[in-house]
């Protein structure tokens, strides 16, 4: 079966399966979450049940778990820069960079929109303003210390903590921060 031949099947399987009700999702949901994305992937996520917003959307990975996912994908992506210490391909070296640099692009893009997940709509100025404010302080302030740190040490503790400070700092913002409720919630 050809590419074009899987990708009918699928559209052919989702279309048999929208209106399903040999579950107990089938009394609480609006639509079927089928899936989405290439049906040639080489890598796929399976969730374990639509949430909230995958319900209405119809589309997964959409809601609080599909933003965790995409953060801590980012977070891994840039982890990439610590076998940049050892490596002395230069092709290899150019390519972690640009994974690392891809992923925090990425990650800090869905930060920029974080604080519209987490807070009502009448404070999320006032937040959005105060993040701002702190990476702007954060910034001044590692860029001081990559300086002492590199004219003391070497540049490897550097990149390790650019690689790990991200990937913690998700961890600790989906520990800490409670999602908020929704009145509709799909089993």
């Amino acid at each position: 079966m050809d590419a074009v031949e899987r990708a009918a099947a699928l559209r052919a399987h989702a279309e048999d399966t929208a209106g399903c009700t040999r579950c107990a999702l089938a009394q609480g949901r609006t639509q079927v979450v089928f899936g989405s994305g290439s049906p040639d992937a080489d890598l796929m996520f399976v969730g374990e049940a639509p949430g909230f917003h995958e319900d209405q959307q119809g589309i997964p990975f959409v809601g609080q778990a599909g933003k965790l996912l995409d953060k801590l994908l980012g977070g891994i992506g840039m982890t990439l820069l610590i076998p940049a210490i050892v490596v002395s391909n230069f092709a290899v070296l150019i390519g972690l960079f640009a994974l690392s640099t891809f992923s925090y692009a990425a990650w800090s893009t869905m930060g920029l929109t974080f604080p519209a997940d987490l807070y009502p709509n009448r404070t999320v100025a006032t937040v959005s303003g105060m993040s701002g404010a702190a990476a702007g302080v954060g910034t001044i302030l590692s860029t001081l210390a990559i300086g002492k740190i590199t004219d003391r040490y070497s540049f490897e503790p550097v990149l390790i903590g650019a690689s790990l400070l991200p990937v913690i700092a998700t961890v600790l913002v989906f520990v800490l921060i409670r999602p908020a409720r929704h009145d509709k919630t799909v089993i």
